[in-house]
């Protein structure tokens, strides 16, 4: 987690350095679509990911098919370039990775993957002479020592079995499509119950952001803010799997679950590109994302209800 989030965490870096480099006669809604579609194909390639480790468990290629992405995007020069590169191939990459971890060690690396990597990466474009394609290369070299590590102890207890890639009656369950949709859960305080806070909070907190001011105002916005996202993203797998009661289908029912949530990665990011063209101004972005969230919040109780919960029950 802490290479393939912690990589999704970095777009907004290379997105800065694209404006005024490689890209900087593409828009921003343009440049924005590289790391929309390569968000999209992280979320949706748990649909293939999820099934694929089940039938032949972990294998060592997804490493090496994650370090390919950043050496062909240190080549890039074009648009088109970086759409294959990094938007759909590291997306695929990143999705095979992303979905067997997110059940084996949830998102333990990801805080610190987020953090390391984009500061790593801004420090090296913008404060010394190695410029783009060696400061891509060196986060290679940087991922590479973790994933080596990490895929080591990989070892199957059993051997690998055969199912389905996917499962059309999880969508006649109601809980379940629901969940997808607000792709918010948790597990211990009840995993519908505690996670409309954070969604509710996230939309609060995204429309207070207009009026946030000075260093310490940011930093003190995004500690606390890092903590709704956060929240939300790390107990989907744990209502998702529990939406499955044949446990052989837990990996399916989370890799299409978490596909869902590649369809707002996809378009988001652009949407925000074109309302900041347009209006020169962040508000309205913020305001977009902030009523996204407070929808997604209510759709944590809906679930609840036409699950035939109580609102308050621990569930």
């Amino acid at each position: 987690m802490f290479c393939t989030l912690g990589y999704v965490n970095s777009r907004r870096v290379y997105q800065a350095y694209y404006e005024t480099h490689q890209l900087h006669n593409v828009s921003r809604s343009s440049i924005a679509r590289i790391g929309s579609l390569q968000a999209c194909f992280i979320f949706s390639g748990g649909l293939i990911g999820a099934p694929l480790f089940h039938r032949y468990g972990g294998k060592h290629w997804s490493m090496f098919l994650f370090l390919f992405i950043f050496f062909m995007t240190s080549l890039c020069r074009e648009f088109y370039q970086f759409m294959l590169a990094q938007g759909i191939l590291g997306g695929l990459a990143n999705g095979y990775t992303m979905a067997p971890s997110m059940a084996a060690t949830r998102l333990t690396g990801s805080s610190i993957g987020g953090v390391i990597l984009p500061i790593a990466l801004n420090r090296m474009l913008n404060n010394t002479n190695l410029g783009f394609g060696w400061s891509d290369r060196v986060v290679a070299f940087i991922v590479t020592g973790i994933l080596i590590p990490a895929c080591i102890p990989i070892k199957a207890r059993l051997p690998p079995r055969k199912s389905q890639f996917l499962l059309p009656s999880a969508s006649k369950d109601a809980q379940y499509s629901l969940l997808v949709t607000c792709y918010c859960t948790s597990d211990r305080l009840g995993r519908l119950n505690i996670l409309c806070a954070p969604g509710i909070s996230s939309g609060i907190l995204t429309l207070c952001w207009q009026r946030v001011q000075g260093n310490s105002g940011i930093i003190m916005f995004t500690a606390i803010y890092g903590f709704c996202p956060g929240a939300m993203i790390s107990g989907s797998s744990v209502s998702l799997a529990s939406c499955s009661k044949d446990p052989k289908n837990i990996g399916t029912f989370m890799g299409m679950g978490i596909a869902f949530g590649g369809v707002a990665a996809l378009i988001g990011p652009p949407i925000s590109g074109a309302l900041y063209d347009q209006y020169e101004n962040l508000d309205q972005v913020s305001t977009f994302y902030g009523v996204v969230c407070l929808f997604g919040g209510i759709l944590v109780l809906l679930t609840k209800i036409v699950a035939g919960y109580a609102i308050l029950s621990k569930t």
